[in-house]
């Protein structure tokens, strides 16, 4: 009796939410055909797709839209798109993270009602079904494969870096693990190669330089695991995942 007292308050619940978001009003011109959905196609598609690594799709409007307010905290928050290196620490050609302006338009667009398409202001933001939508396709991620890249793996500490043009790394260490990654180059200067914090095994990200760093003679590379992200205290002991991948310019010297 109880469980059927529940699954009832449960289908209340839907039900009225489902009619609160029926009866929501249009107040912005932000739409999910003009430029929302080209957000989500360059910026979570990877994932939030059928067959991706998130549980839910945002192939089409009808699928993104039950989870509008979600989405909106997610990338206020910048918790989405999911992305392990710290801001401030190195520049990635392939950083997925919203810029404020695409953060804008999501809040704009779900604050207003979330509508596929243009209509009045005031308008209701639930109309008669309109022609099927075509699922969105995620951008081909085969500019950052990089087939003829030079690959060295170098374990945690400090060394001599290669010689070569660098053009990204590929950090792997243990689950949740954390690291910095400091180049100095033969004049001296350092260079933050990034600081990946909460590695997660399962989805090993390379990320590439926006700008190829080149190391020439007397340069080295420090490897450091950092045993508090929040402090950024590094460990003098390595755990026994601990190590990056290095991309050098298959054309450069070696």
């Amino acid at each position: 009796m109880r469980l059927v007292a529940l699954a009832v308050a449960v289908s209340v619940v839907v039900t009225a939410s489902t009619l609160l978001r029926a009866h929501e009003r249009i107040t912005t011109t932000v739409t999910w055909d003009r430029e929302v959905s080209a957000i989500v196609k360059a910026r979570c598609l990877t994932c939030h797709r059928e067959g991706g690594s998130a549980p839910m799709s945002f192939a089409t409007w009808a699928q993104a839209r039950p989870w509008a307010r979600a989405i909106r905290h997610e990338v206020m928050a910048r918790r989405m798109p999911i992305w392990h290196a710290a801001r401030g620490y190195g520049d990635f050609a392939n950083d997925p993270s919203l810029s404020p302006f695409e953060i804008a338009l999501v809040v704009a667009w779900v604050d207003g009602g979330a509508p596929r398409s243009f209509v009045p202001k005031g308008s209701p933001a639930t109309r008669l079904p309109g022609p099927p939508e075509v699922p969105l396709v995620a951008e081909p991620g085969g500019e950052w494969a990089r087939p003829n890249a030079r690959q060295i793996t170098l374990p945690c500490g400090d060394h001599a870096a290669p010689r070569g043009r660098l053009l990204g790394l590929r950090p792997e260490l243990r689950e949740h693990g954390s690291a910095r990654v400091l180049a100095t180059l033969a004049d001296g200067r350092k260079e933050s190669l990034g600081w990946f914090i909460d590695f997660d095994p399962k989805s090993p990200t390379t990320y590439w330089l926006r700008a190829p760093l080149d190391f020439g003679p007397g340069a080295r590379i420090r490897i450091a695991p950092v045993a508090s992200a929040s402090w950024l205290l590094e460990t003098a002991v390595a755990p026994s995942t601990c190590r990056a991948v290095l991309f050098f310019d298959s054309a450069s010297a070696r």
